[in-house]
């Protein structure tokens, strides 16, 4: 299980059911007229820990070699579990204040993971 934020959602992602509508977008996002590529570029990544890694990187969609809609910024934060990497937490800057979603609305501000955790504090503290 995972944890998905937006500027105005809070999502658990617990089974592959959960995350098919994003997977399912993303798809028809780059089948679709929308757009022919998507990439995430890399931007920094650091250790907070023996075990806890934080990165930032940019998801672009383009067609035809030009952005198709503004980059949306994120973070993930990953947990080092057994022989590999496993993600804990995924921050987006979009306004959509729904899941699932049709397409992502990208905005400028990427929440920081302090402002999740408050907006959040009444879950579960094993998540």
């Amino acid at each position: 299980p995972y944890t998905c934020h937006g500027n105005a959602l809070d999502t658990l992602i617990s089974t592959p059911e959960d995350v098919r509508p994003f997977f399912d977008l993303t798809v028809d996002m780059i089948n679709g007229n929308k757009a022919d590529t998507f990439e995430r570029k890399a931007e920094t990544a650091q250790l907070l820990g023996p075990n806890i890694m934080c990165g930032y990187h940019n998801s672009v969609f383009s067609k035809d070699g030009e952005k198709a809609m503004p980059a949306i910024k994120s973070r993930m934060i990953l947990k080092h579990v057994g022989m590999g990497w496993k993600l804990k937490h995924v921050t987006n800057s979009i306004a959509n204040d729904t899941y699932p979603y049709s397409a992502p609305e990208p905005t400028d501000a990427l929440l920081t993971h302090r402002e999740i955790q408050e907006r959040t504090k009444s879950w579960p503290t094993s998540l």
